[in-house]
Order: structure tokens, then sequence, then C-alpha cells
């Protein structure tokens, strides 16, 4: 197997490489074996023509796809390990040459792992970052968790002061003239200092 390899860019390039013909005949016997059972020829039954017969009816290039198929994948992956380089994605196959009686010549286009190159990063220094939890943020955290496991408990006869959560019933007019606004149900609104007033959408 003759292979070489050829650099088209920084993580590109092509592989070269041959298929000897020992490899060749066992990949076309072995594409025959599957289809023979499928060839005719006069003064044969289905399944049973010879294999010089059939080279002479159809010829031996009628075999070449099947046979290739059978055998590309090793002898890519023989290639690959002798050119040592490392494909990260499948290769596109080119045919250079598949002549009989000739070794097949195969190029594939391959895309290759990165080259990382590291710099000077002996010596460098981080600053450590605290890891101190101050009471304030403790504090935060418990009030927060406080918040989610809170339940609602119902009061009927106190009005509602600031931290409230209500649910109240609307249903307003503007002049005399409009005859509906639209009828609202807000439910857990949190009456809160900053958020003292309503928005509505008016029909």
């Amino acid at each position: 197997m003759t292979i070489t390899f050829e650099k088209t860019g920084t993580n590109r390039g092509n592989l070269i490489f041959s298929i000897d013909r020992e490899t060749i005949n066992k990949g076309l016997d072995q594409a025959f074996n599957n289809i023979k059972k499928q060839v005719t020829a006069p003064g044969f039954r289905k399944g049973h023509v010879p294999r010089k017969i059939f080279n002479q009816l159809y010829g031996e290039e009628a075999l070449y796809e099947k046979a290739l198929d059978a055998i590309l994948p090793n002898a890519y992956e023989n290639a690959v390990k002798e050119a040592d380089v490392s494909p990260v994605v499948k290769p596109k196959i080119d045919i250079e040459s598949i002549e009989k009686g000739k070794d097949w010549v195969i190029k594939a286009e391959l895309v290759l792992k990165p080259e990382v190159k590291l710099g000077d990063y002996k010596g460098l220094k981080i600053k450590k970052e605290s890891s101190e939890v101050t009471e304030e943020e403790v504090n935060e955290k418990i009030e927060a968790e406080r918040e989610k496991l809170a339940e609602l408990v119902m009061k009927e006869d106190d009005p509602a002061v600031i931290g409230d959560t209500v649910v109240i019933d609307f249903d307003g007019s503007i002049d005399e003239s409009l005859l509906m606004v639209e009828k609202m149900r807000i439910i857990h609104w949190n009456w809160v200092e900053d958020n003292l007033f309503l928005v509505l959408r008016i029909k």
C-alpha cells in the first residue's frame, strides 16, 4: 500500500492511498458471491453461472462498485493509521484510479483534529476568591426559603396591610355612557408598598 498525505489547510488535508491487487481480488470475490444468486446466463441455471462466464458476459468492471464498498473501510482505516493522522469527521472519498489489473488509487479529503499549542502557562498567578459567607447572605437565603414554604392564612375582618396577599373581585365603569369595564378577579395580588395600583384593561 502506497500512502501520501498532503496538507491543504490548518486542519485539512488529502490522504491518497492505493489498494493492492490481492485485496482487490478478495473484494471482487466477495462482490460476486453476493450477487451470483441473481445472475442469469444462457445454458446455466439462475445462480449457477461460473465467474469466468460472468466476466465474459458482463465484464469484471460490473463488480467494481460492490468490491470497493467491501474493501474500502479497512483500506481507509489502515491508511489513516499509517499516515498517523486523526480525522474528526467522515471523509469525502474520490476515486483517483480504478483500472483492471492495476492497484486502485483512492483520495480521501480529511478534516483533522485541530493542533493545540499551549502558551506559557507556568508561573501564572490566580487570585483566590473568598468562600466566606456573610450573616446577611445567610439571612437572605433563610428568608427566601421561608417565603417558598409559607402558607396563606385567611383573615376576613381585618383590613389588608403591606405584605398581605389579597383576592379582589372588581367590576367598574367609567362615565355613564360606558356600558361595561371587564369584570376581573385578581388572585394572589401581593400588596406591597411599591405596587399600590391596578392596571385595568377596558373592553
